[in-house]
């Protein structure tokens, strides 16, 4: 199945492992699952990386490395919807459903 993952979801899956996010990357690093990374989620999973969590250049760099291998890199990563404005919960589920591209 091919899927899409927010900067949330890279970024939890980096910092806290053994979570929902890790398990998610994990299908895409066991194959079971094909990753579409656009190069702004990417940019943005390095700045949030480098301002909130203080990862320095060469980690930096070694994420772009690792993330740019695992994934099919786009400029123009195919999303669908738009993620609603509301509570947590739904928040939740819509990204949940947006992780499932296509199958």
């Amino acid at each position: 199945m091919r899927v899409v993952f927010d900067t949330n979801v890279l970024v939890s899956a980096l910092v806290f492992p053994d979570g929902r996010a890790d398990a998610a990357v994990r299908r895409i690093i066991e194959g079971k699952d094909d990753l579409i990374l656009s190069t702004d989620i990417l940019a943005e999973v390095l700045s949030v990386l480098a301002r909130k969590f203080g990862r320095d250049k060469e980690e930096l760099s070694r994420v772009a490395v690792i993330l740019s291998e695992m994934a099919a890199v786009s400029s123009n990563a195919p999303l669908r919807g738009r993620q609603p404005q509301s509570s947590p919960a739904t928040r939740r589920c819509w990204l949940s459903a947006s992780m499932r591209v296509s199958d």
